[in-house]
């Protein structure tokens, strides 16, 4: 009988039992956040528009990662894992200032459209400049030597700028 023992089965073994856990952590993490949007803006729909607008985000942005990684060192266990809650939190963040914005329109008698209009114009620029620091501020790992930081990189500069440039204004 042989047994193989060691750091390295134990870090395999770490890897294994932390993503077979990850869909609990993902999907734990968007019905919390959809119970305090529905709970704070009283719409089903807001809470249902952010978790499939934070959705198609991020899977753009894994999806980005793997078409850059998946065929050369392959994607380092980790960046999904810290990265997810990184950007559904941002993300949130970004919508919340645009539902507000839209939501204290339509508190000054503004209908839909133009309230949504409303919103954007006023907390359009301030998700736009947000968005330009936070990724700019991540850039600098794109030139690191060490490719889980460029992962890293990689992830928050596209995820930053896809939901600040084209999620947040295109699909309100």
């Amino acid at each position: 009988r042989l047994e193989v023992t060691g750091w390295g089965l134990q870090y395999l073994a770490l890897q294994i039992y932390t993503l077979s856990r990850f869909s609990v952590v993902a999907l734990s993490t968007g019905a919390c956040i959809s119970l305090v949007l529905f709970c704070s803006y009283f719409s089903f729909l807001v809470a249902l528009r952010s978790a499939l607008t934070n959705l198609v985000s991020i899977s753009f942005v894994f999806g980005v990662l793997s078409l850059m990684y998946s065929e050369t060192v392959g994607v380092c266990w980790l960046i999904p894992l810290v990265t997810f809650s990184i950007l559904v939190g941002l993300n949130m963040d970004y919508d919340v200032f645009l539902i507000t914005g839209i939501f204290e329109a339509k508190q000054q008698g503004h209908a839909n459209r133009p309230a949504i209009v409303r919103g954007m114009e006023s907390n359009g620029p301030v998700i736009g400049m947000a968005g330009l620091i936070m990724g700019t501020a991540f850039c600098g790992l794109l030139f690191s030597s060490t490719v889980m930081l460029q992962q890293l990189a990689l992830v928050m500069v596209v995820g930053v700028a896809f939901d600040t440039l084209f999620m947040q204004s295109m699909l309100v």
